[in-house]
């Protein structure tokens, strides 16, 4: 492995982020958090590659990587 790289394995989820109608929905990114760190994933990716992230304002972006790193 070259100097400064990281290695990464194991199953890194790509998170959804829930909306409750037009509405961000914290509280189900929060849970879905909960159900993938009590099944053992080894990372979780905010705001990547599930499409919802270039919708977002730059708040709620924020408060999606807030509410993810808070429950982990």
């Amino acid at each position: 492995m070259r100097d400064g790289a990281i290695s990464l394995s194991g199953c890194i989820t790509a998170l959804v982020t829930p909306f409750a109608g037009a509405r961000l929905d914290i509280k189900g990114l929060r849970e879905n958090v909960r159900f993938q760190l009590k099944n053992r994933v080894s990372g979780l990716l905010v705001n990547g590659s599930t499409g919802e992230a270039p919708n977002l304002s730059s708040a709620e972006y924020e408060r999606t990587l807030t509410a993810v790193v808070e429950e982990a």
